[in-house]
């Protein structure tokens, strides 16, 4: 099971590229919003592969989670659970949201993050509790993007988001893992809260040191660290399969018009299932 923060819409790629290298990446099953599950045949995929889509606070249908999450104990799916708790992105950009959230850890007594928010315990609990006999341990990730930090200002920029990512804008991606045994893990409810909270405010500190650096290109979280590469073929064939066909596609009139049929019904069928499947 992952928890991982969120900045940018790019960590759940981060998640996916972890379990690739760990030859598990048809493992991965993500706790989501439940809005995804309309967006055009993805929310069909993320459905079928076993997807858990949330609502927020009080439209959180906890029977309904549970459930799932039992149903995939009893098939023995292979599972590495993905959660992102804050259930928002963090970003520099947006004042009141981090101040929302600072006041809401005022309010709890406990001490105020400023490079994450505060954690959403609800989705992390069920999972914890439906899960605690079927995984041995959960991972703690940290993203850090260098050149998100302006040494002028010292203020945090906006981490990048897909089009930037891809484009080389952040050269480099610092990832930090902490490993924890589930019997490590509180299991009652108020206990996951603060478990969860204080694996935030350490990630929090993470983050203060990863951005203490003046030059970015030296910044990294503390520890040794090391580069793991990917392997060229754990992603060339299904790169070239699907850029041969999708060229296919688009040379022949014919293929074309199949091709734009096909989607526009794959498409409707896609949005029908997922509402009836809700």
């Amino acid at each position: 099971m992952y928890v991982i923060y969120i900045c940018t819409i790019v960590d759940w790629i981060l998640g996916c590229s972890l379990a690739l290298r760990c030859g598990a990446l048809n493992r991965c099953r993500f706790v989501v919003k439940d809005g995804l599950k309309y967006f055009p045949l993805y929310g069909f995929y993320l459905t079928q592969h076993g997807v858990l889509y949330i609502k927020r606070a009080g439209k959180f249908q906890e029977n309904k989670a549970q459930k799932q999450l039992q149903n995939m104990v009893k098939a023995n799916m292979p599972m590495w659970m993905v959660v992102f708790p804050e259930g928002t992105r963090f970003n520099p950009d947006l004042k009141n949201v981090i101040k929302s959230s600072q006041e809401f850890a005022r309010q709890q007594g406990v001490k105020e993050l400023d490079h994450v928010l505060y954690p959403r315990a609800k989705a992390t609990q069920v999972c914890l509790q439906e899960l605690r006999s079927y995984v041995t341990c959960v991972y703690d990730i940290t993203f850090g993007y260098n050149k998100t930090w302006d040494p002028n200002t010292g203020n945090r920029l906006t981490a990048p988001g897909m089009p930037d990512f891809l484009s080389g804008c952040t050269s480099k991606v610092h990832v930090h893992i902490s490993k924890i045994s589930v019997k490590d893990i509180p299991s009652d409810e108020q206990g996951i809260k603060m478990w969860l909270y204080q694996r935030f405010q350490m990630k929090d500190e993470l983050l203060k040191h990863f951005y203490s650096f003046e030059d970015q290109d030296k910044a990294s979280f503390p520890g040794q660290g090391h580069q793991v590469s990917l392997g060229l073929m754990s992603t060339f064939p299904s790169a070239l399969l699907f850029g041969v066909s999708f060229a296919v596609c688009m040379t022949f009139k014919e293929a074309r018009s199949i091709y734009c049929k096909v989607g526009a019904v794959s498409l409707l069928a896609g949005l029908v299932w997922v509402s009836v499947r809700s």
